[in-house]
This record gives structure tokens, C-alpha cells and sequence, in this order.
């Protein structure tokens, strides 16, 4: 069973890489469930892999929001 909403904080960047590919090949089945992600990240491989839509947060302020490609060149581009 798969909750309707989970909570995930840079969890995916942890352990060795037998972990974090499982981990991976899970999240990408609990996503294609329908359950809502919210992924905390700076792993920006990961995030622009796993997300369909991205938030960029700088100092508790939105920065921007919206495809996971626009947003990450935007947030490498100012040097955050």
C-alpha cells in the first residue's frame, strides 16, 4: 500500500549504490502509483529524473517554479 502523499528530505542521497538505485527504482514505482511526492533535494540529477514540476526556494522565498529543465538551469545560472 502507498500512501497518498510522502514527504522525502535528500533521503535519496544516502548509502551505497545498490541503496540508492533501489531507492530510486521505489520512488519511481510509488510516483507512477499516483501518490503525490514532495522531494526535498539538491541533487539536481535526481530531481530533474524523478520531478514533473520543481520549486525553487532561496531564504524561504519563491524563486521560481515549473518544469524541473527551466527551473534547475535557472537556479545553476545564479550561482545559488
Amino acid at each position: 500500500e502507498v500512501p497518498d502523499l510522502l514527504l522525502i528530505d535528500e533521503v535519496l542521497s544516502v548509502g551505497d549504490g545498490e541503496f540508492a538505485q533501489k531507492s530510486r527504482k521505489r520512488m519511481q514505482e510509488i510516483i507512477s502509483s499516483g501518490t503525490t511526492v514532495v522531494l526535498v533535494s539538491h541533487d539536481l540529477v535526481t530531481v530533474e529524473e524523478l520531478a514533473d514540476r520543481v520549486l525553487w526556494l532561496e531564504n524561504g522565498k519563491l524563486k521560481k517554479i515549473g518544469d524541473p529543465k527551466e527551473v534547475i538551469v535557472a537556479y545553476q545560472s545564479s550561482g545559488s
